[in-house]
């Protein structure tokens, strides 16, 4: 199986506050994110981490908390990932990467994009990003992260919008039938 997930921030104390995420730790929200990538991450699933997987920590903090979670991990750089201190632990670590499944074209990226390789067709193409977090779907979001609920196509698989888990690409597709793609 193929997941993807983005904007973990182990680590990252502030982001519970920034975030509102529901710990009362960084040790509670790390625990809680590791074991649900574990539920359903096996060791031969692939894994996209989309960016911002953990607050600069040291090589062996982040060697040591890969050994901990299942699958075979890949890297795509967001803004808070170091990338000198990553490569060597995951399969790969890019800033961009398109690949094929399932008769589509995944387009994987950090941070949201409005145009993507293929966007004009409809059955053929999905962009998958995070960086925004939860913050497109609060009533007062600014415009630009609005459009981002509009655009057909186009998921955040942040751990803020996917119940703090990694989603799967079967439930990405079942998203793409549920909004009116029925092209698999």
């Amino acid at each position: 199986m193929i997941y993807f997930t983005a904007d973990l921030h182990l680590g990252h104390k502030n982001i519970i506050h920034y975030c509102d995420r529901p710990f009362s730790s960084i040790e509670e929200h790390d625990t809680v994110l590791m074991d649900n990538w574990n539920a359903v991450v096996r060791e031969d699933d692939e894994i996209y981490i989309l960016g911002d997987f953990m607050r600069g920590r040291i090589k062996e903090d982040i060697e040591n908390t890969l050994r901990q979670l299942n699958g075979i991990k890949f890297l795509i750089c967001g803004n808070h990932d170091r990338p000198e201190f990553c490569r060597g632990y995951f399969e790969w670590v890019r800033t961009y990467h398109e690949m094929t499944a399932y008769n589509k074209k995944w387009i994987l990226f950090h941070y949201p994009i409005l145009e993507w390789d293929g966007w004009y067709r409809s059955d053929e193409t999905v962009h998958l990003y995070g960086h925004v977090h939860n913050h497109a779907e609060k009533p007062d979001a600014p415009f630009h992260l609005q459009v981002l609920n509009t655009l057909d196509r186009c998921f955040n698989v942040g751990v803020d919008v996917n119940g703090y888990t990694p989603v799967s690409i079967k439930a990405l597709l079942q998203r793409l039938i549920l909004s009116g793609d029925n092209s698999k």
